[in-house]
């Protein structure tokens, strides 16, 4: 049985990726364990391999193949394994990327010392488990929603690292390396990167990607991310999920549909699994107390598809409409863009963000960079001010996540009153005018 057994193991380099590790149906041999690389898989993971001290025949040896005892107490496992696409062994050529992929088999619900599977199963995933954040910034700082993506992909477990991509951004790179649970920072830097086009950051993203063999890869939901992602998908064929808002395992995912009325749980079967994630559903990472190590990347040479020109941005000293923590929103009831005057000295005031519903937006009366709704910016603020908002679906999707809602409308039985922590009925036009005086006061 000795001589099979190392005959196969020498032979499995020529088979298909991952032979080695495949050729584990020979448990025992005279000397003991044959199964090298379960042994210390197992042993790395703290587990020690139960024996069962007697030398007897493994229940359902014969239907299984598995040798019989040698009547020397030799240590056993009542398991059979497969792996496949192990990082770091034999298998990490695997062309599909399906890194940390275990699929198991067991005869019998335990193992003698009382251990799951499932649980052995579970830490070896997420022992070879590895994802890449997607890094948002303006080659000066890191926009928050990046934050809340290193908080989903840490839940993932395994290894976490930053792809920092830009013209000049090695402050944003040290920036990232002090960001708690981040392991590693990979930076690349080019011209080509001016206006983070799609077409020029997902060679970079593929080919960073081939060389560590991820098993995920994430960004914010932001436009920036909705613009990435799934072109990147496309290049490694794989169909991405959007705009997660819980993980429930390293390859479930919630995400809402029809608006935000139905949770949807998603299995991802795909080897490598491509997503963005709802900045507001989770905890901004901690930006001190990392160490994360710095790493330069070559980019590959430009695409050409595309050419960033300019941008034109509304400057404004407001805080930014989903980073903001109070955001007052106006709708149709103002009438006109002159009476959103009423919502900037209330903000200017609160320190607020301004935004708008869609129907405000369409009627021209304020631009739409401050649509606040399911097309529009998803905000989840400490305190959200609704006025004149009836409360269509489409617009409490991108809000209704806010800790404290207060609505303001003179129709008692709009909808948003059903979200609303705090209701006024009231004309709005001497409500807040009112408000803001008593503001100013304090």
């Amino acid at each position: 049985m000795g001589a099979r057994w190392r005959a196969e193991w020498r032979e499995a380099p020529a088979h298909p990726a991952g032979a080695r590790l495949r050729v584990v149906r020979r448990w025992l041999g005279r000397g003991g364990w044959s199964c090298e690389p379960l042994k210390k898989l197992l042993r790395r993971d703290g587990r020690q391999v139960p024996t069962d001290g007697r030398g007897g025949t493994v229940p359902g040896a014969a239907q299984r193949g598995i040798p019989a005892a040698d009547g020397k107490g030799a240590s056993r496992c009542m398991a059979a394994y497969r792996l496949r696409g192990v990082r770091g062994s034999a298998a990490s050529t695997d062309p599909n990327g399906t890194a940390g992929i275990i699929e198991a088999a067991i005869q019998g619900s335990k193992l003698r010392d009382g251990l799951k599977l499932d649980e052995i199963k579970a830490s070896l995933v997420r022992r070879f488990q590895s994802t890449l954040v997607i890094a948002e910034h303006n080659n000066e700082t890191l926009t928050p929603i990046t934050l809340n993506t290193i908080t989903a992909a840490k839940r993932l477990g395994g290894e976490v690292s930053c792809l920092v991509a830009g013209t000049s951004c090695d402050k944003v790179a040290e920036e990232v390396s002090k960001v708690q649970g981040v392991a590693k920072v990979l930076v690349a830097q080019h011209d080509m990167y001016k206006g983070f086009l799609a077409e020029e950051l997902t060679p970079l993203i593929v080919e960073t990607h081939k060389k560590c063999n991820y098993t995920h890869i994430c960004a914010g939901a932001s436009a920036f991310g909705k613009n990435l992602m799934p072109r990147v998908a496309g290049k490694l064929d794989v169909a991405p999920v959007s705009d997660i808002i819980e993980i429930k395992s390293p390859d479930t995912f919630v995400r809402t549909i029809y608006a935000g009325n139905i949770l949807c749980t998603v299995q991802c079967e795909e080897a490598i699994k491509i997503f963005t994630v709802r900045g507001t559903s989770f905890e901004a990472a901690p930006t001190s107390g990392g160490s994360a190590s710095i790493e330069k990347l070559t980019p590959p040479p430009p695409v050409g598809l595309s050419e960033w020109i300019e941008q034109q941005l509304t400057k404004s000293d407001r805080p930014e409409l989903t980073s903001a923590k109070v955001v007052v929103s106006g709708g149709r009831g103002l009438k006109s863009g002159e009476n959103f005057k009423l919502l900037y000295d209330l903000a200017d005031q609160l320190h607020a963000a301004v935004g708008a519903s869609r129907a405000a937006v369409d009627a021209g009366f304020v631009p739409n960079d401050l649509q606040v709704g399911q097309t529009g910016k998803i905000v989840a603020p400490e305190l959200y001010i609704a006025v004149g908002i009836s409360g269509a679906i489409q617009h409490l999707a991108g809000m209704k996540d806010s800790k404290t809602i207060v609505a303001i409308n003179k129709d008692p039985e709009a909808p948003i009153f059903q979200v609303a922590d705090y209701g006024l009925v009231a004309d709005l036009f001497q409500a807040v005018p009112e408000m803001t005086e008593i503001l100013k006061k304090k």
